[in-house]
């Protein structure tokens, strides 16, 4: 029975799969895009298994689709109760247990080995694991509406084991990888990705001033272009907006995205296109608002508009907004306009809340921070600006941000095999922890330096000396 359910499943998957391949192969190909053998011969392998997974699961037996339009098909039969099923198949002996629970795994193993070979967003691994869930659940609502098959849980939760098995064996052979070797030809064309170097802009990278001086630029660039010679890159994690960094993204040729807004988005500057957004829910951001204006306190909110591709930050205080409309004109989100509001809780509707924030004197903003407590979903961070002694920030951002969260996923995402960072103040404390290895200033507080793995000598080009001499060991 086996033999002939591959058989006829082989029939089938042969012709859709390269079918498939033939097709998005020319769509690639006139897009101009970078072509792979390896990588070509691996997609159609992939897509081939894909549709011989669809026949296997779904199509097999006779589906009657004249009886499906009309109705008159016999619905599949729901079961829900895990594991419990499994269990007595053995009463019918070993094989009629062994065969859904290993046949169900090794049917979604091929998914976690080769789906992130191909596709860089299932190296996230909550992704891949969504990714897989998703593909299991559609099948199983399948098996229901044409009667194929039982609608169990526990394929759902087999095909996830399985799929997880296979991811697990990806991430070992992707670490392994060495130059020369198939999985290094195939993996988006890449290089040996070696340490991810993720750095704080202001009072880390910038530690003379808002703007980066003349010679730490020069060292910036000395240090990304050392990076990459070696397997490694640098990338920005800040609590800045887009526009407001994006001139040393382009003066240092930074190629990865950048995580702006304390790690509320991670953005691609080159394709001008967002990456990943964590924006705080909805009921949240209307406490937050309603908190802010009820105690007169003077703020900021970012809102991602998606249709658009935009920012816009609403404020409740006066603001000069000449300088940007001077050079950033609607190029993505490296323009972000500002629009002066008396209240801005009735604009909370318009798109995705990025970001709070309000500055002040340290022990105003405190009494801020002390009500932040009752408002759940979100995360703050009260902390000193490194350029302006008496000046306080407050950064409120959603409970799973962060700089910390953005970076692990910023370094699965492009696939580097270390993560090593380097920030100075409050809102860098969760990247620092996450990190392999961490690096902080002299003059941070406590418990700074306590997240981080060591303490840098405090010179205004400390971190690209650090990166070019890191690098030369990998």
């Amino acid at each position: 029975i086996i033999l002939k359910l591959t058989y006829k499943a082989f029939i089938f998957a042969l012709p859709v799969g390269l079918g498939t391949e033939i097709i998005l192969y020319n769509i690639r190909k006139s897009k101009n895009k970078k072509l792979s053998l390896n990588h070509e011969i691996i997609r159609a392998v992939f897509f081939v298994y894909i549709a011989a997974l669809l026949h296997i699961t779904v199509l097999r037996g006779n589906v009657d689709f004249s009886k499906l339009i009309f109705g008159e098909n016999n619905r599949g039969v729901i079961q829900i109760i895990p594991i419990l099923k499994t269990i007595q198949q053995l009463k019918n002996g070993i094989w009629a247990f062994i065969y859904p629970v290993v046949g169900n795994m090794i049917w979604f193993l091929p998914l976690g080995i080769v789906g992130p070979i191909l596709y860089k967003n299932l190296r996230v691994k909550k992704q891949f694991v969504r990714t897989c869930l998703i593909l299991s659940l559609t099948i199983e609502v399948m098996q229901f509406i044409l009667g194929t098959g039982i609608t169990d849980i526990d394929d759902v939760v087999f095909n996830l084991a399985g799929g997880i098995l296979g991811y697990a064996v990806f991430n070992k052979l992707y670490n392994l990888r060495t130059k020369g070797n198939i999985l290094s030809d195939v993996v988006e064309h890449e290089k040996i990705l070696n340490n991810l170097y993720i750095t704080d802009v202001d009072g880390t990278l910038a530690r003379e001033g808002h703007e980066l001086s003349e010679n730490a630029r020069k060292y910036l660039i000395r240090a990304v272009n050392e990076a990459r010679e070696k397997g490694c890159n640098v990338g920005l994690a800040t609590g800045r907006n887009i526009r407001s960094i994006i001139q040393i993204v382009k003066d240092a040729d930074i190629n990865i995205p950048v995580i702006a807004l304390n790690g509320a988005i991670i953005y691609d500057c080159i394709k001008s296109e967002m990456i990943k957004i964590s924006p705080i829910k909805k009921s949240a951001a209307l406490d937050l608002a309603y908190m802010c204006e009820k105690m007169n306190v003077e703020f900021l909110v970012n809102i991602f508009i998606p249709k658009e591709r935009r920012c816009i930050v609403f404020l409740n205080y006066d603001w000069n907004p000449k300088e940007y409309h001077k050079e950033y004109n609607a190029i993505g989100l490296e323009h972000d306009e500002k629009i002066r509001a008396n209240k801005i809780s009735p604009h909370l509707c318009e798109g995705d809340i990025m970001y709070f924030v309000s500055q002040g004197k340290k022990q105003d903003l405190e009494k801020i921070a002390n009500e932040l407590n009752a408002i759940d979903d979100i995360t703050y961070y009260l902390h000193k600006s490194p350029h302006i002694s008496d000046l306080w920030f407050l950064d409120i951002v959603a409970k799973d941000s962060g700089k910390g969260a953005a970076a692990l996923y910023l370094k699965e995402y492009m696939g580097y095999k270390k993560l090593i960072t380097f920030g100075d103040n409050m809102n860098d404390i969760p990247m620092l922890e996450v990190a392999d290895n961490s690096y902080t200033m002299p003059e941070a507080p406590e418990q700074v330096k306590n997240a981080a793995s060591d303490i840098l000598s405090g010179e205004p080009v400390c971190v690209p000396q650090f990166i070019m001499s890191d690098c030369k060991n990998c």
